[in-house]
């Protein structure tokens, strides 16, 4: 008797196993506007400006997107990541105008 429960066992654990659902995690990126040019009447200054890449605390850099269900507290998304790092997407965002100036 003891050996006919075995199999139904596993039998059991495997069926079990097959109703899991596998999930993937999604990735997110920033879609940030286009900048806006300026008019070709303009007068251009030459001038250099300094951008510092943008800095953020390291529970924001960890991959997981973070939420606030309420005000004091801090969540973070199991299955939704950030695709690229989000500090150097809006550095490269504030960057790019300039690089477009000749």
């Amino acid at each position: 008797m003891r050996k006919s429960t075995i199999p139904a066992v596993l039998i059991g654990f495997i069926g079990l196993g097959g109703c899991a659902k596998v999930r993937y995690p999604d990735y997110y990126a920033l879609k940030l506007p286009n900048p806006v040019s300026a008019s070709r009447d303009s007068a251009r200054i030459p001038a250099s400006v300094a951008v510092r890449e943008f800095r953020a605390p390291q529970y924001l850099r960890q991959g997981s997107i973070v939420y606030r269900p309420e005000a004091e507290q801090i969540a973070f998304y199991d299955y939704h990541r950030w695709a690229e790092d989000p500090r150097q997407s809006v550095t490269n965002t504030i960057v790019r105008p300039a690089s477009r100036i000749s």
